[in-house]
């Protein structure tokens, strides 16, 4: 288990002075109020984990964007993701798609995260399908067999230049 913090008492005592000041005055809707901070400090991800730590009770919007601020380290991801089922809120599309994205190099977290979306009833859209292609684009059978799944499904996979190299 891990724990990202501000950096300083300052960075603390900033911040919670700007979450206390966006309480204040959004009390009927405390969940954009912590949404708007979370997305002002999306490129500083200690200081979105000071405030996502913060939110009384986060909602699967607020899970869903520190899983995009995050996405970069797995570990937080895989941390997050465990939160999010242990507090009983399910994941959407947009959470899967990104959690896919950050373990597109770890081919059985990959698969695991996939088996579990689609065990689920959630059928994956192209961004997702574009990254499971990105994910396998060494694996040529692996490959094949997504484009043929997402072909058949009638969804026109958008090739970016990155999974074609």
């Amino acid at each position: 288990m891990f724990i990202l913090v501000a950096s300083c008492d300052f960075a603390s005592s900033r911040l919670d002075a700007e979450i206390q000041k966006r309480a204040d005055s959004n009390r009927d809707n405390l969940a954009a109020a912590s949404m708007s901070l979370l997305i002002k400090y999306q490129n500083s991800p200690g200081e979105a984990w000071y405030v996502f730590q913060r939110i009384n009770q986060p909602n699967v919007k607020h899970y869903s964007k520190m899983i995009a601020i995050c996405k970069r380290n797995p570990r937080h991801v895989q941390y997050l993701l465990n939160e999010l089922k242990r507090k009983g809120i399910e994941p959407d599309i947009f959470i899967y798609s990104t959690a896919l994205n950050a373990f597109k190099k770890d081919y059985e977290e990959f698969r695991g995260i996939w088996k579990e979306m689609t065990e689920k009833g959630i059928d994956p859209d192209r961004i997702t399908y574009n990254t499971a292609l990105n994910a396998f684009k060494e694996d040529f059978e692996e490959f094949r067999r997504i484009w043929k799944e997402m072909t058949e499904k009638g969804i026109d996979p958008k090739l970016s230049r990155t999974i074609l190299l």
